[in-house]
């Protein structure tokens, strides 16, 4: 596995999931994106996640190359 990118640092997204997916061809494996606020986060399923700006660590890391199976 390679990285050439470090953190991408952004004051608010409305997801850093939906940007990761937005931007995964420009991305590299392991690049991680990280917001301050999220206007539209998401947790698991169906559910929504909402913080505080400043209060939460909000990110999202790109696996584009897993070392291990799925399952």
């Amino acid at each position: 596995m390679t990285k050439n990118n470090d953190i991408i640092w952004l004051t608010e997204v409305d997801s850093t999931n939906k940007y990761v997916k937005s931007n995964i061809d420009s991305l590299d494996n392991l690049s991680v994106v990280s917001a301050l606020s999220q206007t539209a986060g998401r947790g698991q399923g169906d559910h929504t996640w909402q913080s505080e700006p400043g209060q939460n660590l909000l990110f999202s890391i790109l696996l584009k190359e897993p070392d291990v199976a799925p399952n």
